[in-house]
């Protein structure tokens, strides 16, 4: 699993205080973690249905913190699409994503329709609320 720290500050800020490697190395890993979530709903979309074993496949990867900021970041910057569901679009608005960051636009999730996203999210969020709060902690 992915364990690099969530930075969630913005590089103008790492660069002030000498912590770029860390927001490289975060913004790597979401940039991974968004293309894992791009190929886990492409592997696991079948018979117009979207299997929950894509979620699985994503959290074995990543943490749940980070799984949620991408989402997040991704959810937030479509807040006007209508195929993203208003529970979905409540849910991102409670997760902190950093908007004067401007390498955010490059982890958000684009390579799969607006519905099968909502779907995962949803999905999402209600395998890894359920796992163990010691497995959710970012390290």
């Amino acid at each position: 699993m992915n364990r690099t720290p969530l930075y969630k500050q913005t590089f103008a800020y790492a660069l002030e205080h000498g912590e770029t490697a860390k927001y490289n190395a975060s913004l790597q890993a979401n940039i991974a973690c968004k293309e894992a979530i791009e190929a886990a709903i492409r592997d696991n979309y079948h018979d117009c249905c979207l299997d929950k074993a894509g979620v699985r496949q994503v959290a074995a990867q990543f943490t749940r913190a980070r799984i949620f900021y991408v989402l997040a970041n991704t959810v937030q910057s479509m807040a006007h699409d209508g195929r993203i569901s208003r529970g979905s679009r409540e849910w991102a608005e409670k997760v902190p994503v950093n908007p004067e960051d401007r390498n955010h636009v490059y982890f958000r999730v684009t390579q799969v329709s607006p519905g099968l996203l909502d779907i995962f999210v949803r999905q999402t969020r209600e395998a890894l609320v359920k796992r163990p709060r010691e497995k959710q902690l970012e390290r």
